[in-house]
């Protein structure tokens, strides 16, 4: 039997970076909140509002040697976070959770070499793909709709 494996390592030092709307700030988790008492080691920070400047958080995660982003942002939020981590020179791998996008990383993908997108479904490009995507892109065809990762949750 092969042992349980940490969420973390010991060794990686992570950031979690949340927005949240000024009004809605009261129903959103602390970040201590998000992350198990055992896993506590990770550095975390939150950000409220929609036009965030991420220089003061970028600069305490390279001062504290951060190597792992994971983010609760839209897409706008996070390529901010990109740029100004390469502007500081951050090397820090993201992980989007909603990044399944193929217009926006072809606009943007440079920012996040090395990211790892969580894909929580059948990627649209699987070959051969299952019926049920068939049927569900051409649902989507023939309601005029661009398929999109939000899309899939129905």
């Amino acid at each position: 039997m092969r042992p349980a494996r940490r969420v973390l390592a010991l060794s990686v030092l992570a950031a979690l970076v949340a927005i949240a709307a000024p009004a809605r700030a009261q129903s959103v988790p602390g970040p201590g909140e998000l992350v198990p008492q055992a896993y506590r080691d990770a550095v975390l920070y939150t950000a409220a509002g929609s036009d965030v400047d991420f220089s003061v958080e970028v600069s305490k995660m390279k001062d504290a040697g951060v190597d792992f982003i994971t983010t609760c942002m839209d897409t706008n939020g996070v390529l901010a976070l990109a740029k100004e981590a390469r502007k500081q020179g951050l090397d820090a791998i993201q992980y989007l959770p909603n990044g399944y996008d193929q217009a926006f990383m072809k606009a943007n993908g440079s920012f996040f070499e090395g990211s790892y997108v969580r894909v929580p479904f059948v990627p649209f490009e699987t070959s051969p793909r299952p019926k049920s995507l068939d049927q569900y892109l051409t649902w989507m065809d023939k309601q005029g709709d661009t398929p999109t990762e939000s899309s899939t949750y129905g």
